[in-house]
């Protein structure tokens, strides 16, 4: 099955956090088959999202399987996918001839997206807690030095005495 992947980046699939693209929806499947559904590509995984509206969108990812497994995210559930940035890996990638025939791999080093996928279930959870330590900051009592309420607010300033100049009527 090939989903469309023009109109990528709307506002219902994607989002942005400062640099971070998040994609929000309810996973529907997972698999692996040949990047962007072009047979002569290589086997990468998938995961694909369903967004507000029902529209399904596709993500690719070689550590997209990690990332589910990590969050114990599985189908039918609503989920957060973040881009976490990118590593720099080796693999073995493909050269082919001007005829498109693969004639020998090589070793080469690439940039891989990392993800991070979260449960909306977790998410709330996170979210309760995060709201029950910032209530129970309020409930502590302020940690204030008590002193002497009969003491005088402020100490008072001795009084100086000011030799005024003599008037200079005096001298002429």
């Amino acid at each position: 099955m090939q989903l469309p992947i023009e109109g990528f980046h709307h506002p219902l699939k994607c989002a942005r956090l400062g640099h971070t693209i998040i994609h929000i929806g309810k996973l529907i499947s997972t698999g692996t088959a040949p990047y962007l559904d072009k047979a002569d590509e290589k086997e990468s995984h998938f995961i694909v999202l369903e967004n507000e509206g029902g529209k399904p969108f596709k993500v690719w990812g070689v550590d997209l399987p990690r990332a589910l497994e990590e969050s114990s995210a599985s189908v039918g559930e609503e989920v957060l996918l973040a881009f976490k940035g990118r590593q720099k890996v080796e693999v073995d990638v493909a050269v082919r001839d001007t005829a498109g025939k693969i004639i020998r791999h090589q070793k080469q080093l690439v940039d891989r997206n990392a993800w991070e996928v979260k449960r909306f279930e977790d998410l709330r959870e996170e979210a309760r807690q995060l709201a029950q330590r910032a209530a129970k900051a309020f409930d502590t009592p302020p940690n204030l030095r008590v002193f002497d309420k009969a003491a005088p607010s402020s100490v008072p300033l001795p009084q100086l005495k000011v030799k005024r100049p003599r008037p200079l009527e005096r001298y002429l």
